[in-house]
């Protein structure tokens, strides 16, 4: 089991469009005492909450082993939940995978 993590900054008619997907269970620990989902979880989540409170339009889908942010604009909340996940990733490489699929420089 892994959190595999995708960022992407897209150019489009409206300005830049940011988008940060996390999918899976990092399988650390049991349900409920795996601190690397739940540091992960808690990363997307406080994201979530700050574009909210910029009143960024989002979408904002979540699922079962989903939870994908996709926003309008250059708020830092996606950058910073990525940089988190980036050190996640690099702590818990078994068990986080992040990929930059960045089109904008």
């Amino acid at each position: 089991e892994m959190i595999r993590v995708n960022y992407t900054e897209m150019d489009s008619a409206g300005g830049p469009t940011l988008r940060l997907e996390a999918r899976g269970h990092a399988g650390y620990a049991p349900a409920g005492q795996d601190i690397v989902c739940a540091a992960a979880s808690i990363l997307m989540e406080a994201a979530a909450a700050v574009l909210r409170e910029e009143q960024t339009p989002i979408l904002d889908i979540r699922g079962k082993g989903l939870h994908m942010i996709t926003a309008g604009g250059d708020s830092g909340a996606l950058e910073t939940a990525r940089q988190g996940l980036s050190l996640l990733a690099r702590h818990y490489a078994d068990h986080v995978q992040i990929r930059d699929l960045r089109t904008r420089r």
